[in-house]
């Protein structure tokens, strides 16, 4: 006849009934009811729980993703890192760290986290989905979106002028093959100088208006995902989520 399993004591039935509540908010969405559950859980958790690999560990992970889709990101850097330290091995640990920062646009700690996670499970193929984004989006941080060019550098042109630099450049040369495409009759000195000049102002202009674009898109691509999930519609934001409970 198997043994019976033991008996919880009052502190361990409390911790399982809490966290219960917790992971039951959680599949109803109820981000605030859920981190409250599993903060409540932690409270009554007994002190062996807070040991290496102990039960806190997966609570605290629960409590971070609750955190995180409740917009409470540095908190939920907070709880993973508390997750880590528990359980150092655990993919998902570092996975709720990556997260937190990936959801604050840090994408070079966002990717060592994820790093960190695939070395723990280096099959997790959604964990190596998520480091390739961070990766590619941790090399635009700091980045000018504008290569300056070796002629540009030489004329001390800056990366934040090189768009006005080349259009002014194109502007002005059509400005002088205007004047000069004009009958003799019809010209004088003011329009002479003029012309070119206006058309190399408009031509600046046009410069701007495509650097603008550019940091634009620079910028879009580095904003994080709570930020660019504004705009999206609800299936594609749920793509992001994970179940979150434990």
């Amino acid at each position: 006849m198997a043994e019976d399993a033991p008996k919880l004591s009052k502190k361990e039935e409390a911790f399982m009934d809490a966290k219960q509540k917790g992971n039951d908010a959680i599949s109803k969405q109820e981000w605030d009811r859920a981190a409250m559950f599993y903060t409540e859980a932690l409270k009554s958790a007994p002190s062996h729980y807070f040991q290496a690999e102990g039960q806190a560990a997966a609570c605290y992970s629960n409590r971070s993703f609750a955190l995180l889709k409740g917009g409470q990101f540095q908190k939920a850097l907070e709880d993973g890192l508390q997750c880590a330290r528990l359980r150092p091995q655990w993919s998902k640990a570092h996975f709720r760290i990556a997260e937190a920062y990936r959801h604050m646009g840090q994408w070079r700690l966002a990717a060592e986290s994820f790093r960190n996670g695939t070395a723990c499970d280096p099959n997790d193929l959604d964990l190596l989905r998520y480091l390739a984004d961070a990766e590619e989006r941790a090399k635009l941080e700091g980045k000018d979106p504008d290569t300056v060019l070796e002629l540009e550098k030489r004329l001390g042109i800056p990366a934040g002028l090189v768009w006005q630099a080349r259009f002014g450049v194109v502007g002005l040369v059509l400005g002088v093959l205007l004047v000069t495409a004009q009958d003799e009759k019809h010209r004088n000195l003011a329009s002479d100088v003029m012309v070119p000049l206006a058309v190399l102002a408009l031509s600046a202009l046009l410069g701007t208006f495509v650097r603008t674009l550019r940091l634009r898109a620079r910028n879009d691509r580095l904003a994080p995902p709570s930020v660019r999930a504004r705009g999206r519609g609800p299936k594609e934001a749920a793509e992001e989520e994970d179940s979150g409970e434990e």
